[in-house]
């Protein structure tokens, strides 16, 4: 009985196979996609990647796998990541928003404005200075 059944189940996949057929072939120097009846499939072109595309791809996966190292013997360099504490004053007088205590500012990043970054290139840790800044006049 089970020789039966399982002949009887070769033979059903066998004829199921041999009924859906195949006619014609789609490929390429990559694929071949075997073309079934009453299915169409459109011809699409690839998109065109430029060495921009390239190079920024290849910076994301570099970002992505970074790892940081802590450097201690030396004064800080322009793409050092540093931990800083800052008081803006204008006037001599703190203003609001400009105050910050461990603060992690990429140097060479242009996050701050002009001089700021420049000025504490060439410190050390511990140090304390002051930098003598002019706002830009449309600063927020």
């Amino acid at each position: 009985m089970k020789k039966k059944l399982a002949v009887l189940a070769a033979g059903i996949c066998a004829l199921s196979l041999f009924l859906t057929g195949c006619s014609g072939e789609i490929s390429n120097d990559y694929v071949t996609i075997t073309k079934y009846k009453d299915v169409e499939i459109d011809k699409v072109d690839a998109d065109a990647v430029s060495d921009n595309d390239v190079e920024a791809q290849i910076n994301s996966v570099l970002q992505s796998k970074s790892t940081t190292t802590e450097v201690t013997d030396r004064a800080a360099q322009t793409g050092d990541t540093v931990t800083i504490d800052y008081e803006g004053k204008k006037d001599g007088v703190a203003f609001d928003g400009g105050t910050a205590t461990d603060a992690q500012l990429t140097l060479g990043s242009g996050q701050f404005i002009d001089g700021f970054e420049d000025g504490v290139v060439g410190h050390n840790i511990g140090d304390t200075f002051d930098l003598n800044l002019t706002f830009p006049e449309n600063y927020g």
